[in-house]
């Protein structure tokens, strides 16, 4: 009996250190064939390449590279957007027109691995490029229409009952950006109606030009604004001015720019005491801060602040600041809630005696659409 309890140990054993020994080889196995997967290479067919830093592999076109976002049509899933920190390595079958800090512009075949950027121009020559430079990215020839982007937001609201009220608002953003310079121009428009008497009825636009130095540095050789609010007792205010601006943060996911500099200010009431005029010029201090974060792969956050500092006769110092909480819906399609908050700290009186007040403020829902 003994001697059969220790043959029926030394099997047992011999069956445990096998199957053990076959696990380990799996495990190895399958180890090694996600390793080889995720260091593989792309193999040389007709196709652009992409893998993320999970190792995961997508075959395709690439389509553009803007605001350090890769835009990549994948064979299997369609048009995916990659944040640029999430991409492992990046090759390209057909040239691209690729964009780099420093006014630097280049067209060739990409390929991206670690922190280097190798662009293969028509001749067979190479160029090394620094990732954290890379700017801008569109696949064929340089066209005008890669270096645009626009969107319109459209909200607003019917009510009927014991009183009839209408309440909508238009927002469009335009911007046209290359390696060298921005143009920027917002429009936010407000209309109200209340038993078919108007009730809000506001316009503001506002225009900047810029001209890169470097990464962080930018002057204004003119920025503008429109505004018109005759609830305000403002039939028309046009500023100008010229100046300079400059990043305090520009990463993947946060930018965060600071300008300003002197201008110009007409502005032209409604209606004014007796005795007062009409029109007014004057000069003024602007400050600007435009700062947008990702908080993740669908909602942007967005905070905008504009003042200007004039004389008493003018408005004494005004302000208009936006705070937006964008959520994407689909790759063009977003949900928009904006807070508004425009202040003026000395009002001009009516010429019936009224003064308009200091502050007005607004939420508005909207749908924003990119293209």
């Amino acid at each position: 009996m003994k001697h059969l309890l220790i043959r029926l140990l030394a099997i047992i054993c011999f069956l445990t250190g096998n199957l053990s020994a076959i696990a380990e080889e799996i495990t190895s196995t399958e180890n090694s064939k996600a390793d080889n997967w995720a260091t593989a290479q792309p193999g040389d067919i007709e196709a652009d390449w992409v893998q993320t830093t999970s190792g995961e592999w997508l075959t395709g076109e690439i389509i553009l590279f803007h605001d350090y976002e890769l835009e990549f049509d994948s064979d299997e899933f369609g048009v995916v957007k990659i944040n640029i920190d999430n991409i492992q390595y990046l090759k390209s079958y057909w040239p691209q027109v690729i964009r780099f800090e420093g006014l630097i512009k280049t067209t060739g075949t990409i390929e991206l691995t670690g922190e280097k950027i190798i662009i293969t121009s028509y001749d067979e020559k190479k160029r090394v490029f620094s990732r954290q430079d890379l700017v801008s990215m569109t696949a064929g020839e340089d066209t005008e229409s890669s270096y645009w982007h626009a969107s319109v937001t459209l909200g607003g609201n019917i009510r009927q009952g014991n009183s009839d009220e209408i309440n909508y608002n238009a927002r469009t953003n335009i911007k046209r950006q290359t390696t060298g310079s921005r143009f920027l121009f917002d429009y936010i428009g407000n209309f109200s109606t209340v038993d078919s008497e108007r009730t809000v009825n506001n316009h503001r636009a506002n225009s900047n030009y810029d001209i890169f130095k470097n990464r962080y540095f930018f002057w204004q050789p003119v920025f503008g604004e429109y505004f018109r609010d005759r609830f305000q007792n403002i039939d028309s205010r046009v500023l100008v001015g010229t100046g300079a601006g400059y990043f305090i943060i520009r990463t993947s996911k946060t930018d965060w720019d600071i300008s300003g500099g002197p201008a110009a200010q007409r502005t032209r009431f409604e209606t004014v005491q007796p005795g007062e005029e009409t029109d007014k010029t004057t000069a003024s201090l602007s400050i600007n801060s435009n700062f947008d974060t990702k908080i993740n792969s669908r909602v942007d956050f967005i905070h905008t602040y504009n003042i200007a500092i004039v004389d008493q006769d003018s408005g004494g110092y005004t302000h208009h600041m936006v705070t937006t909480l964008e959520t994407e819906i689909t790759g063009a399609l977003d949900f928009d809630v904006s807070f508004v908050w425009d202040h003026t700290s000395k009002p001009t009186t009516r010429d019936d005696g009224t003064i308009p007040v200091r502050n007005d403020t607004q939420i508005i829902f909207g749908l924003k659409y990119e293209y």
